[in-house]
């Protein structure tokens, strides 16, 4: 108090203190933010290959499908495969919206590989659909997978 007088008010060095403590709290909230954003997109590029691997096992997995024939023969002669069938074959993706598909695969390098082995056992084929992606966060690149497989039964001609 100077003179009598009663100054109410905060000074601009009380001011900038009060910024800086609050700026240095919502930092951390900002970077929880950023992360639930990457963490979303890659649970939803994860549900999306998730859904492509089974929508190639569910187009390839009859017997009327006739695998073996689709894929392309390999150096083992009990094994065909091939890659990427469902930029070929669009109802490979069933159900998936293929220009949202053909953006993130794009961006995440997603590839499937579809593979029939032969006689497993005696009568079955093992059809197997893998599909990968590459992920990028905190300056490194991760590569994802899922993969399902099936036991199909091979119908003989009587």
């Amino acid at each position: 108090m100077r003179d009598g007088h009663h100054r109410s008010g905060f000074t601009a060095l009380e001011i900038l203190v009060a910024l800086a403590l609050i700026s240095i709290a919502v930092v951390p909230i900002l970077c929880c933010g950023s992360s639930n954003a990457r963490s979303a997109k890659a649970d939803q590029v994860r549900m999306m290959c998730d859904s492509l691997c089974r929508s190639l096992l569910e187009r390839y997995g009859t017997p009327e499908d006739d695998v073996w024939r689709v894929l392309r023969p390999t150096d083992d002669p009990r094994l065909r495969e091939d890659v990427d069938l469902w930029t070929r074959d669009r109802t490979a993706a069933s159900g998936l919206d293929s220009a949202e598909l053909e953006e993130t695969a794009r961006a995440y390098d997603i590839h499937s590989r579809t593979t029939v082995r032969r006689d497993v056992r005696p009568g079955l084929d093992q059809l197997t659909s893998s599909v990968t992606w590459k992920t990028k966060g905190g300056g490194r690149t991760r590569v994802d997978s899922i993969s399902y497989s099936r036991l199909l039964v091979r119908l003989q001609a009587l």
